[in-house]
Protein backbone atom coordinates (compact mmCIF):
# COMPACT_ATOMS: atom_id res chain seq x y z
CA UNK A 1 0.00 0.00 0.00
CA UNK A 2 1.28 3.35 -0.97
CA UNK A 3 0.42 6.73 0.58
CA UNK A 4 0.93 9.71 -1.22
CA UNK A 5 0.90 13.36 0.15
CA UNK A 6 0.46 16.28 -1.61
CA UNK A 7 1.84 19.52 -0.67
CA UNK A 8 -1.00 21.49 -2.01
CA UNK A 9 0.31 25.02 0.09
CA UNK A 10 3.39 24.39 -2.03
CA UNK A 11 1.82 23.87 -5.23
CA UNK A 12 -0.42 27.19 -5.15
CA UNK A 13 2.11 29.38 -3.73
CA UNK A 14 4.54 27.96 -6.79
CA UNK A 15 1.77 28.37 -9.32
CA UNK A 16 1.07 31.88 -8.22
CA UNK A 17 4.53 32.73 -8.83
CA UNK A 18 5.24 30.63 -11.96
CA UNK A 19 2.26 32.12 -13.76
CA UNK A 20 1.36 35.63 -13.94
CA UNK A 21 -1.68 38.17 -15.58
CA UNK A 22 -4.02 35.13 -15.80
CA UNK A 23 -7.59 36.64 -14.51
CA UNK A 24 -11.02 36.15 -15.31
CA UNK A 25 -13.15 38.55 -16.79
CA UNK A 26 -14.50 39.75 -14.19
CA UNK A 27 -11.44 40.83 -13.18
CA UNK A 28 -10.39 37.50 -10.61
CA UNK A 29 -6.93 36.51 -10.64
CA UNK A 30 -6.92 32.78 -11.20
CA UNK A 31 -3.33 31.94 -11.87
CA UNK A 32 -2.38 30.14 -8.95
CA UNK A 33 -5.43 27.92 -9.29
CA UNK A 34 -4.61 27.41 -12.70
CA UNK A 35 -1.33 25.91 -11.86
CA UNK A 36 -2.81 24.09 -9.30
CA UNK A 37 -5.71 22.46 -10.79
CA UNK A 38 -2.92 21.23 -13.84
CA UNK A 39 -0.45 19.99 -11.51
CA UNK A 40 -2.78 18.22 -9.65
CA UNK A 41 -4.13 16.61 -12.71
CA UNK A 42 -0.95 15.44 -13.37
CA UNK A 43 -0.53 14.12 -10.10
CA UNK A 44 -3.96 12.27 -10.41
CA UNK A 45 -3.46 10.68 -13.95
CA UNK A 46 -0.11 9.91 -13.68
CA UNK A 47 -0.04 8.32 -10.02
CA UNK A 48 -2.93 6.82 -9.96
CA UNK A 49 -2.70 6.54 -6.15
CA UNK A 50 -4.70 3.80 -3.85
CA UNK A 51 -4.48 6.60 -0.84
CA UNK A 52 -3.82 10.02 -0.93
CA UNK A 53 -4.44 13.49 0.60
CA UNK A 54 -3.73 16.66 -0.20
CA UNK A 55 -2.51 18.83 2.53
CA UNK A 56 -2.76 22.67 3.20
CA UNK A 57 -1.65 24.66 5.71
CA UNK A 58 -4.99 25.76 8.15
CA UNK A 59 -3.59 29.62 8.34
CA UNK A 60 -0.56 31.75 9.14
CA UNK A 61 -0.40 31.39 13.03
CA UNK A 62 0.81 28.30 14.16
CA UNK A 63 3.30 26.74 17.35
CA UNK A 64 6.36 28.03 15.25
CA UNK A 65 5.30 32.14 15.59
CA UNK A 66 4.65 31.13 19.26
CA UNK A 67 8.10 29.85 19.96
CA UNK A 68 9.66 32.42 17.91
CA UNK A 69 7.57 35.71 17.20
CA UNK A 70 9.88 36.85 13.94
CA UNK A 71 8.77 33.64 12.45
CA UNK A 72 7.76 34.34 8.79
CA UNK A 73 7.79 38.22 9.88
CA UNK A 74 9.36 39.14 6.61
CA UNK A 75 6.68 36.99 4.57
CA UNK A 76 4.10 39.53 3.89
CA UNK A 77 0.63 38.43 4.39
CA UNK A 78 -0.43 36.91 0.81
CA UNK A 79 -0.87 39.13 -1.44
CA UNK A 80 -5.20 39.37 -2.07
CA UNK A 81 -4.79 38.02 -5.45
CA UNK A 82 -3.14 34.76 -4.17
CA UNK A 83 -5.75 34.88 -0.78
CA UNK A 84 -8.71 34.65 -2.75
CA UNK A 85 -7.15 31.47 -4.83
CA UNK A 86 -7.02 29.38 -1.88
CA UNK A 87 -10.74 28.60 -1.09
CA UNK A 88 -10.69 27.68 -5.22
CA UNK A 89 -8.33 24.86 -5.16
CA UNK A 90 -9.73 23.58 -2.10
CA UNK A 91 -12.90 22.86 -4.32
CA UNK A 92 -11.12 22.28 -6.88
CA UNK A 93 -9.11 19.11 -5.02
CA UNK A 94 -12.59 18.28 -3.45
CA UNK A 95 -14.19 17.73 -7.13
CA UNK A 96 -11.34 15.88 -8.39
CA UNK A 97 -12.34 13.22 -5.07
CA UNK A 98 -8.98 13.84 -2.98
CA UNK A 99 -9.28 14.03 0.65
CA UNK A 100 -7.97 17.40 1.95
CA UNK A 101 -6.53 17.54 5.20
CA UNK A 102 -5.41 20.25 7.24
CA UNK A 103 -4.79 21.22 11.07
CA UNK A 104 -5.46 24.71 12.77
CA UNK A 105 -1.98 25.98 14.61
CA UNK A 106 0.07 23.62 12.01
CA UNK A 107 1.98 23.82 9.14
CA UNK A 108 0.92 21.67 5.75
CA UNK A 109 4.78 20.04 6.59
CA UNK A 110 3.89 18.83 9.58
CA UNK A 111 0.85 17.53 9.14
CA UNK A 112 2.53 15.80 6.24
CA UNK A 113 5.14 14.50 8.52
CA UNK A 114 2.46 13.27 10.90
CA UNK A 115 0.56 11.09 8.10
CA UNK A 116 4.08 9.84 6.77
CA UNK A 117 4.93 8.84 10.30
CA UNK A 118 1.70 6.77 10.55
CA UNK A 119 1.59 5.37 7.49
CA UNK A 120 4.96 3.69 8.02
CA UNK A 121 4.13 2.34 11.13
CA UNK A 122 1.70 0.62 9.77
CA UNK A 123 3.92 -0.64 7.03
CA UNK A 124 3.10 0.88 4.14
CA UNK A 125 4.96 3.27 1.69
CA UNK A 126 5.12 6.72 1.35
CA UNK A 127 5.70 9.26 -1.51
CA UNK A 128 5.33 13.18 -0.75
CA UNK A 129 4.69 15.12 -3.56
CA UNK A 130 6.51 18.65 -2.84
CA UNK A 131 9.50 20.79 -3.81
CA UNK A 132 10.16 21.94 -0.41
CA UNK A 133 13.79 20.59 0.51
CA UNK A 134 12.10 20.86 4.46
CA UNK A 135 10.32 17.48 3.75
CA UNK A 136 13.70 15.86 3.05
CA UNK A 137 14.55 15.44 6.75
CA UNK A 138 11.26 13.00 6.61
CA UNK A 139 13.30 10.62 3.76
CA UNK A 140 13.87 6.72 5.16
CA UNK A 141 13.09 3.36 3.70
CA UNK A 142 9.62 3.96 3.28
CA UNK A 143 9.12 7.45 2.66
CA UNK A 144 10.43 9.18 -0.63
CA UNK A 145 9.50 12.51 -1.96
CA UNK A 146 8.60 13.59 -5.93
CA UNK A 147 9.89 16.92 -6.38
CA UNK A 148 6.98 17.95 -9.52
CA UNK A 149 8.72 20.48 -10.49
CA UNK A 150 12.20 18.89 -11.28
CA UNK A 151 10.31 15.40 -12.04
CA UNK A 152 12.94 13.68 -9.62
CA UNK A 153 12.16 11.12 -7.09
CA UNK A 154 14.80 12.16 -3.44
CA UNK A 155 15.58 8.88 -1.57
CA UNK A 156 18.03 8.64 0.81
CA UNK A 157 21.16 8.94 -1.74
CA UNK A 158 19.12 11.74 -3.58
CA UNK A 159 18.55 13.83 -0.45
CA UNK A 160 22.58 13.27 0.04
CA UNK A 161 23.58 13.82 -3.53
CA UNK A 162 21.34 16.99 -3.11
CA UNK A 163 22.32 18.38 0.22
CA UNK A 164 25.79 16.50 1.04
CA UNK A 165 23.62 15.26 4.44
CA UNK A 166 21.78 12.37 5.02
CA UNK A 167 17.95 12.86 5.50
CA UNK A 168 18.69 12.83 9.50
CA UNK A 169 20.87 15.30 9.45
CA UNK A 170 18.82 17.83 7.12
CA UNK A 171 17.21 19.72 9.96
CA UNK A 172 21.08 20.34 11.92
CA UNK A 173 22.02 21.49 8.13
CA UNK A 174 18.85 23.90 8.32
CA UNK A 175 20.12 25.22 11.68
CA UNK A 176 23.03 26.11 10.18
CA UNK A 177 21.83 27.88 6.56
CA UNK A 178 18.65 28.97 7.82
CA UNK A 179 15.41 29.94 5.78
CA UNK A 180 15.31 33.36 4.15
CA UNK A 181 11.74 32.62 3.16
CA UNK A 182 10.35 31.86 6.75
CA UNK A 183 12.74 33.82 8.07
CA UNK A 184 14.55 31.47 9.84
CA UNK A 185 17.68 33.28 10.93
CA UNK A 186 20.47 30.27 10.72
CA UNK A 187 24.27 31.34 11.64
CA UNK A 188 25.40 34.51 9.68
CA UNK A 189 28.24 33.14 7.62
CA UNK A 190 27.54 29.89 6.84
CA UNK A 191 26.19 28.94 3.49
CA UNK A 192 25.35 25.66 2.24
CA UNK A 193 28.71 24.56 1.39
CA UNK A 194 30.09 25.70 4.90
CA UNK A 195 27.06 24.02 6.41
CA UNK A 196 27.13 20.42 4.57
CA UNK A 197 30.98 20.39 5.92
CA UNK A 198 30.21 20.79 9.29
CA UNK A 199 27.79 18.73 9.42
CA UNK A 200 30.03 15.70 7.44
CA UNK A 201 32.41 16.22 10.22
CA UNK A 202 30.42 17.04 13.52
CA UNK A 203 27.34 14.51 12.23
CA UNK A 204 25.37 16.97 13.87
CA UNK A 205 24.39 20.44 15.27
CA UNK A 206 25.67 19.04 18.92
CA UNK A 207 28.70 17.57 17.27
CA UNK A 208 30.04 21.13 15.17
CA UNK A 209 29.40 22.86 18.70
CA UNK A 210 31.87 20.03 20.18
CA UNK A 211 34.66 20.32 17.43
CA UNK A 212 34.59 24.64 17.26
CA UNK A 213 38.64 24.19 18.90
CA UNK A 214 38.94 22.57 15.29
CA UNK A 215 37.81 25.22 12.94
CA UNK A 216 39.05 27.99 11.09
CA UNK A 217 38.12 31.59 13.79
CA UNK A 218 36.27 33.15 11.38
CA UNK A 219 33.67 30.07 11.47
CA UNK A 220 34.58 29.43 15.26
CA UNK A 221 33.69 33.11 15.86
CA UNK A 222 30.45 32.87 13.45
CA UNK A 223 29.26 29.57 15.12
CA UNK A 224 30.08 30.82 18.96
CA UNK A 225 28.18 34.44 18.37
CA UNK A 226 25.16 32.91 16.70
CA UNK A 227 24.91 29.69 18.90
CA UNK A 228 21.41 30.32 20.55
CA UNK A 229 20.28 31.08 16.57
CA UNK A 230 21.44 27.98 15.63
CA UNK A 231 19.49 26.12 17.58
CA UNK A 232 16.11 28.22 17.40
CA UNK A 233 16.41 27.36 13.88
CA UNK A 234 16.97 23.45 14.29
CA UNK A 235 13.65 23.73 16.52
CA UNK A 236 11.72 26.25 13.78
CA UNK A 237 12.91 24.20 10.93
CA UNK A 238 11.86 20.20 13.34
CA UNK A 239 8.69 18.68 11.46
CA UNK A 240 6.70 17.87 14.19
CA UNK A 241 5.12 14.10 14.29
CA UNK A 242 2.47 14.61 16.71
CA UNK A 243 0.02 16.59 15.15
CA UNK A 244 -3.54 15.81 16.11
CA UNK A 245 -5.12 14.93 12.92
CA UNK A 246 -8.49 13.07 13.83
CA UNK A 247 -8.87 10.37 10.87
CA UNK A 248 -8.28 6.79 10.00
CA UNK A 249 -5.42 6.12 6.96
CA UNK A 250 -8.12 3.71 4.94
CA UNK A 251 -10.30 6.81 4.62
CA UNK A 252 -7.93 8.86 2.42
CA UNK A 253 -9.18 6.82 -0.73
CA UNK A 254 -9.69 8.91 -3.40
CA UNK A 255 -13.48 9.34 -4.20
CA UNK A 256 -14.98 9.42 -8.19
CA UNK A 257 -14.57 12.76 -9.51
CA UNK A 258 -17.65 14.98 -9.37
CA UNK A 259 -17.57 15.69 -12.90
CA UNK A 260 -20.54 18.31 -12.43
CA UNK A 261 -18.84 20.28 -9.48
CA UNK A 262 -15.66 20.15 -11.62
CA UNK A 263 -16.29 21.30 -14.99
CA UNK A 264 -18.65 24.12 -12.95
CA UNK A 265 -15.95 25.23 -11.25
CA UNK A 266 -13.74 25.30 -14.46
CA UNK A 267 -16.36 27.58 -16.38
CA UNK A 268 -16.41 29.68 -13.46
CA UNK A 269 -12.97 30.42 -13.54
CA UNK A 270 -13.12 30.55 -17.56
CA UNK A 271 -10.33 27.15 -17.82
CA UNK A 272 -11.27 26.62 -21.39
CA UNK A 273 -8.39 23.90 -22.42
CA UNK A 274 -8.49 22.55 -18.87
CA UNK A 275 -12.88 22.30 -19.24
CA UNK A 276 -12.12 20.98 -22.82
CA UNK A 277 -10.19 18.37 -21.76
CA UNK A 278 -12.26 17.76 -18.79
CA UNK A 279 -14.81 16.92 -21.22
CA UNK A 280 -13.24 15.40 -23.76
CA UNK A 281 -12.22 12.77 -21.01
CA UNK A 282 -15.65 12.04 -19.45
CA UNK A 283 -16.63 11.38 -23.49
CA UNK A 284 -14.13 8.71 -24.27
CA UNK A 285 -15.09 7.03 -20.43
CA UNK A 286 -18.62 6.63 -22.10
CA UNK A 287 -17.32 5.92 -24.95
CA UNK A 288 -15.06 3.03 -23.13
CA UNK A 289 -18.18 1.97 -21.45
CA UNK A 290 -20.81 -0.76 -22.00
CA UNK A 291 -22.71 -0.54 -24.91
CA UNK A 292 -20.49 2.34 -26.09
CA UNK A 293 -21.09 6.15 -25.57
CA UNK A 294 -24.25 7.33 -23.55
CA UNK A 295 -25.30 11.14 -22.62
CA UNK A 296 -24.53 12.17 -19.17
CA UNK A 297 -26.80 13.81 -16.94
CA UNK A 298 -28.74 16.60 -18.71
CA UNK A 299 -26.96 16.54 -22.07
CA UNK A 300 -29.41 14.70 -24.89
CA UNK A 301 -28.52 12.79 -27.52
CA UNK A 302 -28.09 14.16 -30.94
CA UNK A 303 -30.60 12.10 -33.14
CA UNK A 304 -29.02 12.09 -36.76
CA UNK A 305 -31.51 11.94 -39.51
CA UNK A 306 -29.91 11.69 -42.79
CA UNK A 307 -32.35 13.84 -46.02
CA UNK A 308 -32.64 11.43 -48.47
CA UNK A 309 -32.09 8.06 -47.08
CA UNK A 310 -34.19 8.59 -43.55
CA UNK A 311 -36.41 11.00 -44.69
CA UNK A 312 -37.47 12.22 -47.93
CA UNK A 313 -36.25 15.65 -49.01
CA UNK A 314 -40.06 17.13 -49.11
CA UNK A 315 -40.71 15.85 -45.69
CA UNK A 316 -37.13 17.09 -44.08
CA UNK A 317 -38.39 21.02 -46.17
CA UNK A 318 -41.85 20.44 -44.29
CA UNK A 319 -40.18 19.96 -41.00
CA UNK A 320 -38.39 22.37 -40.86
CA UNK A 321 -40.82 25.14 -41.85
CA UNK A 322 -43.03 23.27 -39.07
CA UNK A 323 -40.06 23.88 -36.04
CA UNK A 324 -40.76 27.39 -34.03
CA UNK A 325 -36.63 27.88 -33.98
CA UNK A 326 -34.97 25.61 -36.23
CA UNK A 327 -30.87 26.16 -35.61
CA UNK A 328 -28.71 26.13 -38.14
CA UNK A 329 -25.17 24.54 -38.28
CA UNK A 330 -22.88 24.22 -41.65
CA UNK A 331 -19.93 21.98 -41.67
CA UNK A 332 -17.23 23.97 -44.30
CA UNK A 333 -14.59 22.89 -46.07
CA UNK A 334 -13.68 26.24 -47.17
CA UNK A 335 -14.19 29.47 -45.97
CA UNK A 336 -13.49 31.41 -49.29
CA UNK A 337 -15.86 33.65 -49.58
CA UNK A 338 -15.78 34.01 -53.24
CA UNK A 339 -16.18 30.10 -53.35
CA UNK A 340 -17.44 28.93 -50.50
CA UNK A 341 -18.01 25.06 -49.98
CA UNK A 342 -19.98 23.86 -48.04
CA UNK A 343 -20.05 19.89 -46.75
CA UNK A 344 -23.18 19.45 -45.08
CA UNK A 345 -25.92 21.50 -43.54
CA UNK A 346 -27.29 20.40 -40.00
CA UNK A 347 -30.99 21.56 -38.81
CA UNK A 348 -31.97 20.93 -35.58
CA UNK A 349 -35.68 21.07 -35.33
CA UNK A 350 -35.91 20.10 -31.44
CA UNK A 351 -32.59 20.35 -29.08
CA UNK A 352 -32.50 16.35 -29.64
CA UNK A 353 -33.16 16.34 -33.24
CA UNK A 354 -31.49 17.12 -36.41
CA UNK A 355 -31.95 16.80 -39.93
CA UNK A 356 -28.77 16.64 -42.23
CA UNK A 357 -28.30 18.04 -45.40
CA UNK A 358 -25.58 16.75 -47.66
CA UNK A 359 -25.73 20.10 -50.66
CA UNK A 360 -23.43 18.00 -53.08
CA UNK A 361 -26.33 15.19 -53.59
CA UNK A 362 -29.33 17.68 -53.25
CA UNK A 363 -31.99 17.90 -55.72
CA UNK A 364 -31.72 21.30 -58.06
CA UNK A 365 -33.14 23.93 -56.10
CA UNK A 366 -32.57 22.47 -52.50
CA UNK A 367 -31.02 25.39 -50.96
CA UNK A 368 -34.03 27.83 -52.46
CA UNK A 369 -36.20 25.22 -50.99
CA UNK A 370 -34.39 25.31 -47.33
CA UNK A 371 -34.16 28.96 -47.19
CA UNK A 372 -37.91 29.66 -48.15
CA UNK A 373 -38.57 26.86 -45.26
CA UNK A 374 -36.02 28.74 -42.74
CA UNK A 375 -38.05 32.22 -44.12
CA UNK A 376 -41.35 31.28 -42.21
CA UNK A 377 -39.54 30.56 -39.05
CA UNK A 378 -38.01 32.54 -36.17
CA UNK A 379 -34.54 30.20 -36.63
CA UNK A 380 -31.57 30.68 -35.39
CA UNK A 381 -27.69 29.81 -37.15
CA UNK A 382 -24.12 30.31 -35.92
CA UNK A 383 -21.69 31.50 -38.45
CA UNK A 384 -24.15 32.70 -40.17
CA UNK A 385 -22.34 34.98 -42.25
CA UNK A 386 -20.29 32.49 -43.90
CA UNK A 387 -23.68 30.28 -44.40
CA UNK A 388 -25.36 33.22 -46.07
CA UNK A 389 -21.95 33.57 -48.29
CA UNK A 390 -22.71 29.55 -49.07
CA UNK A 391 -25.97 30.72 -49.58
CA UNK A 392 -25.15 33.83 -52.28
CA UNK A 393 -22.52 31.66 -54.15
CA UNK A 394 -25.58 29.56 -55.39
CA UNK A 395 -27.64 32.77 -56.50
CA UNK A 396 -30.07 31.81 -53.29
CA UNK A 397 -30.98 35.09 -50.50
CA UNK A 398 -30.88 33.60 -47.13
CA UNK A 399 -33.25 35.55 -44.58
CA UNK A 400 -31.91 37.03 -41.73
CA UNK A 401 -31.68 34.59 -38.90
CA UNK A 402 -33.26 35.81 -35.33
CA UNK A 403 -30.47 34.92 -33.89
CA UNK A 404 -26.86 34.31 -34.39
CA UNK A 405 -25.46 32.78 -30.62
CA UNK A 406 -22.10 33.44 -31.16
CA UNK A 407 -22.48 36.99 -32.64
CA UNK A 408 -25.25 36.98 -29.27
CA UNK A 409 -22.23 35.69 -26.68
CA UNK A 410 -19.83 38.63 -28.33
CA UNK A 411 -22.17 41.30 -27.00
CA UNK A 412 -22.44 39.56 -23.97
CA UNK A 413 -18.75 38.85 -23.25
CA UNK A 414 -16.63 41.21 -25.81
CA UNK A 415 -13.93 40.31 -23.46
CA UNK A 416 -13.58 36.48 -24.19
CA UNK A 417 -10.52 35.86 -25.94
CA UNK A 418 -12.38 32.89 -28.13
CA UNK A 419 -15.75 33.56 -29.89
CA UNK A 420 -16.72 30.23 -31.40
CA UNK A 421 -19.83 27.43 -31.58
CA UNK A 422 -17.17 24.99 -30.02
CA UNK A 423 -16.17 27.31 -27.13
CA UNK A 424 -19.61 28.43 -26.63
CA UNK A 425 -20.62 25.21 -25.75
CA UNK A 426 -17.83 24.57 -24.13
CA UNK A 427 -18.91 27.41 -21.83
CA UNK A 428 -22.60 27.05 -21.82
CA UNK A 429 -23.18 23.03 -21.69
CA UNK A 430 -19.97 21.66 -21.03
CA UNK A 431 -20.37 19.70 -24.59
CA UNK A 432 -17.25 19.11 -26.63
CA UNK A 433 -18.80 19.18 -30.30
CA UNK A 434 -16.91 16.66 -32.89
CA UNK A 435 -14.49 18.60 -34.97
CA UNK A 436 -15.55 21.63 -37.23
CA UNK A 437 -14.86 19.80 -40.47
CA UNK A 438 -16.52 16.64 -39.68
CA UNK A 439 -19.17 15.77 -42.22
CA UNK A 440 -20.38 13.08 -41.01
CA UNK A 441 -24.07 12.70 -40.16
CA UNK A 442 -23.71 12.66 -36.00
CA UNK A 443 -21.16 15.21 -36.36
CA UNK A 444 -23.35 17.41 -37.97
CA UNK A 445 -26.48 16.55 -36.14
CA UNK A 446 -24.71 17.25 -32.71
CA UNK A 447 -23.23 20.74 -33.68
CA UNK A 448 -26.93 22.14 -34.68
CA UNK A 449 -28.55 20.63 -31.74
CA UNK A 450 -25.42 22.16 -30.28
CA UNK A 451 -26.89 25.48 -31.76
CA UNK A 452 -30.26 25.46 -30.92
CA UNK A 453 -29.49 24.91 -26.96
CA UNK A 454 -27.04 27.27 -26.68
CA UNK A 455 -28.75 29.27 -28.69
CA UNK A 456 -31.49 29.60 -25.51
CA UNK A 457 -28.93 29.98 -23.27
CA UNK A 458 -27.70 33.28 -25.12
CA UNK A 459 -31.03 34.60 -25.62
CA UNK A 460 -32.10 34.13 -22.29
CA UNK A 461 -28.51 36.67 -21.13
CA UNK A 462 -29.59 39.12 -23.81
CA UNK A 463 -32.90 39.28 -22.54
CA UNK A 464 -31.95 40.12 -18.88
CA UNK A 465 -28.87 42.22 -20.41
CA UNK A 466 -31.61 44.27 -22.81
CA UNK A 467 -29.42 43.71 -25.45
CA UNK A 468 -31.53 41.70 -27.51
CA UNK A 469 -32.84 44.26 -30.13
CA UNK A 470 -28.68 45.19 -30.15
CA UNK A 471 -28.06 41.78 -31.65
CA UNK A 472 -31.31 41.26 -34.25
CA UNK A 473 -31.31 44.73 -35.49
CA UNK A 474 -27.94 45.67 -35.46
CA UNK A 475 -25.46 42.89 -34.97
CA UNK A 476 -27.07 40.11 -37.06
CA UNK A 477 -27.41 42.69 -40.27
CA UNK A 478 -24.21 43.42 -39.97
CA UNK A 479 -23.15 40.60 -40.39
CA UNK A 480 -25.12 40.07 -43.94
CA UNK A 481 -23.46 43.23 -45.11
CA UNK A 482 -19.59 42.17 -44.14
CA UNK A 483 -20.53 38.68 -45.86
CA UNK A 484 -21.83 41.02 -48.80
CA UNK A 485 -18.71 42.84 -48.67
CA UNK A 486 -15.94 39.85 -48.50
CA UNK A 487 -17.81 38.17 -51.64
CA UNK A 488 -17.59 41.52 -53.73
CA UNK A 489 -14.75 42.96 -52.60
CA UNK A 490 -12.92 46.18 -54.20
CA UNK A 491 -11.87 47.85 -56.78
CA UNK A 492 -7.66 48.14 -57.24
CA UNK A 493 -5.68 50.56 -59.20
CA UNK A 494 -3.05 48.28 -60.59
CA UNK A 495 -1.54 51.34 -62.35
CA UNK A 496 -1.48 53.61 -58.87
CA UNK A 497 0.20 50.96 -57.01
CA UNK A 498 3.01 49.46 -59.32
CA UNK A 499 4.06 53.22 -59.70
CA UNK A 500 3.81 53.92 -56.15
CA UNK A 501 6.14 50.67 -55.48
CA UNK A 502 8.89 51.73 -57.54
CA UNK A 503 8.41 55.50 -56.37
CA UNK A 504 8.95 53.51 -52.85
CA UNK A 505 11.69 51.52 -54.05
CA UNK A 506 13.39 54.44 -54.89
CA UNK A 507 12.78 56.61 -51.76
CA UNK A 508 13.96 53.10 -49.53
CA UNK A 509 17.28 53.29 -52.08
CA UNK A 510 17.93 57.02 -51.55
CA UNK A 511 17.58 56.47 -47.47
CA UNK A 512 19.98 53.75 -47.36
CA UNK A 513 22.65 55.89 -49.26
CA UNK A 514 21.96 58.49 -46.60
CA UNK A 515 22.61 56.08 -43.82
CA UNK A 516 25.52 54.49 -45.33
CA UNK A 517 27.03 57.68 -45.58
CA UNK A 518 25.82 58.85 -42.59
CA UNK A 519 27.78 55.62 -40.88
CA UNK A 520 30.89 55.89 -42.69
CA UNK A 521 31.13 52.55 -43.63
CA UNK A 522 29.26 49.57 -45.39
CA UNK A 523 26.87 47.68 -43.89
CA UNK A 524 23.70 46.06 -44.09
CA UNK A 525 20.70 48.45 -42.17
CA UNK A 526 17.42 45.70 -41.98
CA UNK A 527 20.23 43.62 -39.80
CA UNK A 528 19.70 44.56 -36.22
CA UNK A 529 22.92 43.40 -35.05
CA UNK A 530 24.78 44.95 -37.69
CA UNK A 531 22.67 48.35 -37.03
CA UNK A 532 23.26 48.03 -33.79
CA UNK A 533 27.64 47.86 -33.76
CA UNK A 534 27.37 50.72 -36.03
CA UNK A 535 25.13 52.93 -33.69
CA UNK A 536 26.42 52.55 -30.40
CA UNK A 537 29.92 50.93 -31.41
CA UNK A 538 31.38 52.89 -33.77
CA UNK A 539 29.44 56.13 -33.59
CA UNK A 540 28.78 55.68 -29.65
CA UNK A 541 25.85 56.19 -29.28
CA UNK A 542 24.02 56.25 -25.62
CA UNK A 543 22.52 52.91 -25.58
CA UNK A 544 18.71 53.33 -24.30
CA UNK A 545 17.76 49.97 -23.78
CA UNK A 546 19.22 46.12 -23.87
CA UNK A 547 17.70 43.26 -24.90
CA UNK A 548 18.97 39.68 -24.76
CA UNK A 549 20.53 39.92 -27.66
CA UNK A 550 21.87 43.35 -27.14
CA UNK A 551 20.98 46.71 -27.11
CA UNK A 552 17.81 47.29 -28.63
CA UNK A 553 17.51 49.18 -32.12
CA UNK A 554 13.40 49.32 -32.49
CA UNK A 555 11.84 52.52 -33.26
CA UNK A 556 10.97 53.04 -29.26
CA UNK A 557 14.77 54.14 -28.35
CA UNK A 558 15.28 56.52 -31.60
Amino acid sequence: MTLHLVDGSGYIHRAFHAIRGLRTSRGLATNAVYGFATMLRKFARESRPELCAVVFDAGRETFRSQMYADYKMNRPAPAEDLAVQFPYARRIAAALGFPIVEAPGFEADDVIATLATRACAAGWRVVIDSADKDLFQLVNDCVTVWDPMRERTYDEAGVREKLGVAPSQVRDWLALVGDSSDNIPGVTGIGEKGATELIAAGGSLEGVYERLDTLAPRRREALVTNRECAFLSRDLATLRHDVPVDLELESLRPAVPDRRTLTDLLTELEFRSLLAEVVEEERRERASGPGGAAPVAGEPAAVAVAVGRDVSWEAALAEVAAAESPAVAAVFGTRDPSCPDCLAIGVATTPERALVFPPSGAADGFLGDLAAALARTSWRAANFKELFQVFAARGVELALPGLDPVIGNYVLHPERESQSLDSLALEALQLSLPPAKDAAPGAVAARACAVARVSAEVASGLEEAGLSAVVRDVEVPLARVLAEMEATGIAVDRGALSAMSVSLAGDLQAAEKRILEAAGTVFNPNSTKQLAEVLFGKLHLPVVRKTKTGPSTDVSVG
